[in-house]
């Protein structure tokens, strides 16, 4: 087979798989009915906390929260490059002018900051030695919701979000060096349990909140 036909074959493998991506997409966009689902841009998750974790959790509250938003089906998340925040740009301030048209043509924009990330040792006075067996890990999530569907945005949602989660310690304990985000090994660890129900609960909240305003 000569060269040529050979890029030939790969053009049109590229073609068919590329097509079928954004043809993917593009179904996606709406519910079964044919309506129109809201457009979200999910920015990436300030981490503002003092968490020791070898990985991001930006990087992986982010990732997690986009997942569970898309396959809940209810809103649409475009598949598009994170857009950087510059330092005079602050998403929890007053003046959100500049939202309205850097993340179109996303209708709702996500902001979050997770401030919170404490791993504390479970202390009973009369089992002095119960804290090396289990702890809390609290954390807490500030939320802000934009809509930019009119011509100045306006915000849906603000609030603190808390919860607190009982991590139970393994006889053997976790090297979190190891068990990094990704692995088999993390998958199953209590952190990675407890992240996966607090970024659930948030992404809940996120879907009703934008259903909410997309029905008024």
């Amino acid at each position: 087979m000569s060269s040529i036909i050979r890029i030939m074959i790969v053009m049109i493998c590229s073609f068919i798989v590329f097509g079928c991506n954004d043809r993917g997409q593009e179904i996606s966009r709406f519910y079964d009915d044919g309506r129109a689902k809201p457009v979200v841009h999910v920015t990436s998750i300030i981490d503002s906390t003092n968490s020791d974790t070898p990985w991001s959790l930006s990087e992986e509250f982010t990732y997690a929260i986009t997942q569970k938003i898309s396959t809940s089906g209810n809103l649409f998340i475009p598949k598009e490059p994170q857009s950087p925040l510059s330092l005079n740009d602050n998403p929890f301030g007053t003046d959100i002018s500049w939202v309205q048209h850097m993340y179109s043509p996303s209708q709702f924009i996500v902001f979050i900051e997770l401030f919170e990330h404490e791993e504390v040792p479970i202390v009973d006075k009369e089992l002095p030695a119960y804290e090396n067996y289990a702890s809390h890990l609290n954390m807490g999530a500030r939320i802000r919701i934009v809509d930019t569907r009119n011509s100045s945005p306006q915000i849906i949602l603000q609030e603190i979000y808390r919860d607190s989660y009982y991590i139970a310690k393994n006889i053997l304990k976790i090297d979190y060096n190891v068990a990094i985000w990704g692995t088999n090994e993390y998958k199953s660890s209590p952190m990675a349990m407890a992240h996966d129900q607090f970024t659930k609960n948030i992404a809940e909240r996120i879907d009703d909140y934008i259903l909410l305003a997309k029905n008024r």
